[in-house]
Formats: structure tokens, C-alpha cells, sequence
């Protein structure tokens, strides 16, 4: 007998602005882009990407590309600009509320 598996999606996870906060501040604090992207990403995710799509003025395939998929290696400069900024950057619960209405 075998056992079934699914993939893990982070994203399902993350159903409230206080979460969202605690693992992006996390992420930020590690420094590590790799782990910055796939939070940052879970989280576009579970907001949704066509309202960030809106409120950046990014397109939805830009997004999902530098989140979501393999472009890691192009969040990178935007991984050390925050890690660089951890001091004096923390993500705010109260951003995420506006999303989850």
C-alpha cells in the first residue's frame, strides 16, 4: 500500500493578516531571497494576484513569474534591499486587512 501525497501550497496557510506579518517578517529576517520569494509569493497567493496585480500596477504574469515560479533569481536585489532594511521595515498586519475584505 502506498501512500498519497500532495504538494504543500504555503499559500493555504496563510488566512489571516497577523500570519501573513509573522512569516514575511520571518523571511526578511533570515535574509535568504530564495525563502523571501517563496513567502512573498505564498502570500501574493493568498491575498490574491489579480489585487496586487491592481494595487502595484504590475502585471499578473510579471508577479507570478518573480513570485511564484522560478524567478527567484530576480527578486534577489529586491531580497537584499528588504533584508538590508529589516531594522526599520516590518510588515504591518493592518496592510493585509484591506485584501482579506
Amino acid at each position: 500500500m502506498s501512500t498519497e501525497t500532495t504538494r504543500w501550497d504555503g499559500s493555504e496557510y496563510l488566512d489571516n493578516p497577523e500570519s501573513m506579518a509573522l512569516q514575511i517578517s520571518d523571511a526578511i529576517g533570515e535574509g535568504d531571497p530564495a525563502l523571501m520569494a517563496l513567502v512573498l509569493g505564498d502570500a501574493a497567493k493568498a491575498i490574491g494576484m489579480t489585487f496586487i496585480s491592481r494595487q502595484t500596477g504590475l502585471d499578473r504574469a510579471v508577479l507570478y513569474k518573480a513570485l511564484v515560479s522560478d524567478g527567484r533569481r530576480e527578486s534577489a536585489a529586491l531580497a537584499e534591499a528588504l533584508r538590508r532594511l529589516k531594522d526599520r521595515l516590518a510588515a504591518d498586519p493592518s496592510a493585509f486587512h484591506q485584501a482579506a475584505e
